[in-house]
């Protein structure tokens, strides 16, 4: 797992532009080579958490706030307290720069949902959660998307169709 700066990394905005080199770029980069490759970057985007502080319901985020007070995870418990006050973006809010980034750069990627239940391998906010199915929504009318199977469904019968229904819905 990589993680970028989102707004300063020059080695994320010259990875997405690579998909959108044409021939005579390369050709001009390597006149010498004997081979021509052509290629196409897909992008895809696993979402396991949508969000890590906001948006996940009062138990949760009371279950978390203690759990950060106890463990002394006191940058954990600046960053939820000020998210949750919307003095700052939660840090996994990236969906409106990424759309951003997509049209800058023409990039059509595919976003994996997890859409099972929260368990002690899912910590994904609940699928009927009102801001999630806004969230998939606003993906859904500019981009492909997928499952991204729940750790449960490696186990339980019939939970992988449950997903998918949840996401086709």
């Amino acid at each position: 797992l990589i993680f970028f700066n989102w707004d300063t990394d020059e080695r994320l905005k010259r990875y997405l532009k690579l998909g959108h080199e044409t021939k005579t770029d390369r050709d001009k980069a390597d006149a010498t080579h004997p081979f021509t490759y052509e290629f196409e970057t897909t992008i895809t985007y696993d979402i396991d958490m949508a969000w890590a502080y906001k948006n996940k319901g009062f138990s949760r985020s009371i279950g978390g706030f203690l759990t950060d007070l106890l463990k002394g995870e006191w940058r954990h418990l600046t960053t939820r307290i000020n998210t949750l006050l919307e003095k700052q973006r939660d840090p996994f809010d990236v969906f409106e720069r990424l759309q951003e980034w997509h049209q800058t750069y023409q990039i059509t990627p595919i976003f994996f949902l997890l859409l099972g239940n929260h368990s002690n391998y899912d910590k994904n906010t609940s699928p009927s959660n009102i801001y999630f199915q806004r969230l998939i929504q606003q993906i859904v009318q500019h981009h492909t998307i997928g499952i991204h199977p729940s750790y449960q469904s490696n186990h339980l019968n019939n939970q992988l169709e449950m997903e998918i229904q949840q996401l086709t819905a």
